[in-house]
């Protein structure tokens, strides 16, 4: 094995002659490969039912084809994965990552891969999808930080026939021709946050409206029993710890009405409004984010956080592949702009504009 002190003595030509070599003459031509060929060997279940009764079934164009024994049905090894039913091979989808890495936006993704804005969009939307999991199976422990942030509602690509409420007027006399008397202000969308000490973390689009205490319950069960909250004073929170018993260091309410920011043993909600201020940051760098793509794009707020702590910065478009390239996304194009809502937006906007207020 190859010690590293055998690199470190070595002179910048003779390290770039290594490279070089091992790029060109040990390793097959990039160009063109397939995704297939990376899953290949991590097939060990049936994509359908789960089965580890599979079988080799021949090939189609080049890629590896599996029987199942169990349910009968054959797959490949990009079945149910980000690269079903896409023709971009390995090298596009690389230099794709490695653009979501660095924060481009789908015209600057364009440009650089060489394909359209819309197949841009849905293969980040595929790809924020796989991001999900790095908000599984999370349990949260230790002193939690935890508190509600508010996004507006957007609709962006949903077509007009389908808007569940009216669109809304731009121009001069916006507001005098979109408010009426018997409107109220316009709802938000609630995002719930809870932050560990480890930085483990919980980061969901909660519900439309207020905050609620139901939406403090919901997400109960990714709070360890022992947990101690850490939060303010709003009364939604504090019903939440007074039914579950939970130990929690809220921050005070002066009475002077002066601004106070921690707790009276130093604790505060920094790291929570931190993540609070790069969703929001996001959110105006693209204009506004639909509420149909909103959890996608905070997942992989998330999983970019955690991968900018483990992996230098030459290398998370390698370890985000690796990372993601197996996970389940569970549908394809001509689904994306289908995907149900993450949260029920009929709660706010059917009686609005269904009931006494409806289009007339």
């Amino acid at each position: 094995m190859i010690k590293d002190s055998f690199f470190k003595d070595l002179a910048p030509v003779e390290a770039e002659m290594i490279r070089d070599y091992v790029l060109h003459e040990m390793c097959p031509e990039l160009e063109g490969t397939a995704n297939a060929e990376n899953l290949n060997r991590s097939v060990k279940r049936c994509a359908h039912c789960g089965s580890e009764r599979i079988i080799r079934y021949g090939y189609n164009n080049k890629t590896q084809r599996f029987e199942c024994k169990n349910c009968g049905r054959t797959f490949s090894s990009t079945t149910g994965t980000m690269f079903y039913a896409s023709n971009t091979d390995f090298e596009t989808w690389s230099a794709f990552i490695d653009c979501e890495v660095k924060g481009l936006t789908l015209s600057e993704e364009a440009y650089t891969i060489h394909k359209s804005r819309t197949t841009c969009f849905n293969m980040r939307q595929k790809l924020y999808k796989a991001a999900e999991k790095v908000q599984r199976n999370v349990l949260l422990k230790g002193d939690v930080e935890m508190d509600c942030t508010f996004l507006p509602i957007n609709f962006k690509g949903t077509k007009p026939s389908n808007m569940i409420r009216r669109s809304k007027r731009r121009g001069k006399h916006k507001r005098a021709i979109h408010k009426t008397k018997t409107e109220n202000k316009e709802p938000q969308l609630c995002i719930y946050t809870a932050l560990d000490e480890d930085d483990n973390i919980v980061f969901r689009a909660a519900n439309c409206g207020g905050e609620r205490e139901s939406t403090y319950m919901k997400y109960d069960k990714f709070i360890d029993k022992k947990a101690c909250i850490i939060g303010d004073r709003g009364v939604q929170l504090r019903n939440y710890i007074r039914k579950t018993n939970r130990p929690s260091d809220l921050i005070p309410v002066d009475e002077k009405d002066r601004l106070i920011f921690t707790t009276e043993n130093g604790n505060s909600l920094a790291r929570v409004n931190e993540m609070h201020s790069e969703l929001k940051k996001e959110w105006r760098y693209r204009h506004g984010i639909s509420v149909r793509h909103i959890q996608g794009y905070i997942d992989w707020l998330v999983y970019l956080k955690n991968l900018k702590y483990q992996v230098e910065g030459m290398y998370r478009k390698h370890r985000a592949y690796i990372d993601l390239m197996a996970e389940k996304v569970p549908f394809i194009n001509r689904l994306i702009c289908r995907l149900p809502f993450p949260v029920d937006v009929n709660e706010v906007y059917g009686e609005k504009y269904n009931g006494i207020y409806a289009f007339s």
